[in-house]
C-alpha cells in the first residue's frame, strides 16, 4: 500500500517509538509511586477516542517491562496491572483492574489483573474488587 520508507510509514515508526517511551517512562513512575497513590495511576488524565489497539498496548506494556527486568527493575502483578489499564483507556479502551485473592496451603495469596469488557475468572481466585468501577 506505501512506498518502502515512504513518510507515512516512518511516522507510524516514531509514534510507535513515542508511545513505547511513554510507557517505559509511567512504568517507572508506577514502580516508584507510594502505595497511597498507586491505584489512582491507573486512572489517566485524559482519554482520547481509540487510537491503538488493545493488542498493540498490551505488546509494548510486556515489551518495556521485559527491558526493565534486565535492569533489574520488577514489577508486579499489580504494578504491571496499572500500566496496562492506563494506556488502555487512554486510548478509549474501557479496562478495569480486578483484585483477588486465594489460600493455598495455609496460605493467603493475591493477585492483580486487567480486564476489558468480558469478565474473566480465574479459577481458585475469589475476586475482591473491580477497579474502577467497584465490584
Amino acid at each position: 500500500m506505501f512506498r518502502e520508507g515512504s513518510v507515512i510509514q516512518r511516522l507510524a515508526y516514531y509514534s510507535d517509538l513515542f508511545m513505547a517511551a511513554g510507557i517505559y517512562l509511567f512504568s517507572l513512575r508506577v514502580k516508584l509511586a507510594p502505595p497511597g497513590k498507586l491505584m489512582r495511576l491507573a486512572l489517566p488524565g485524559k482519554t482520547t477516542a481509540p487510537g491503538e489497539s488493545r493488542e498493540k498496548i498490551e505488546k509494548y506494556v510486556r515489551f518495556c517491562l521485559f527491558l526493565q527486568s534486565k535492569t533489574g527493575v520488577r514489577h508486579t502483578c499489580l504494578t504491571s496491572s496499572v500500566v496496562l489499564c492506563n494506556y488502555l483507556r487512554r486510548n478509549g479502551i474501557n479496562a478495569n483492574i480486578v483484585l483477588s485473592c486465594k489460600k493455598d496451603d495455609e496460605a493467603m495469596r493475591g493477585h492483580a489483573w486487567v480486564e476489558t469488557g468480558e469478565r474473566i475468572t480465574n479459577e481458585g481466585w475469589h475476586n475482591i474488587t473491580r477497579y474502577p468501577d467497584g465490584p
